[in-house]
């Protein structure tokens, strides 16, 4: 038990420092100071979600059957 709980926890932190990393990346290209952090961390964690990932053939919206529409997307920073 306690060894699946460490690959889980482990797992999760990977995911977390990827947003982290993320999050940084679209403020300094974006050229946005840091008090848009939130809006920046949503729209990654967002468009996580409605894009593939690698070897799957779902987004995870699709697999609860929500067909995901991307659009609406923009560049984060421009003035819609």
């Amino acid at each position: 038990m306690k060894k699946m709980y460490h690959i889980i926890l482990k797992a999760t932190a990977k995911h977390n420092q990827t947003i982290l990393e993320r999050t940084k990346a679209l403020l300094y290209d974006s050229k946005l100071p840091n008090v848009f952090w939130t809006e920046a961390a949503a729209c990654v964690s967002h468009v996580s979600n409605v894009t593939f990932r690698k070897n799957k053939s779902k987004t995870p919206f699709e697999f609860f059957e929500i067909r995901s529409n991307i659009n609406y997307l923009r560049v984060f920073g421009c003035i819609a």
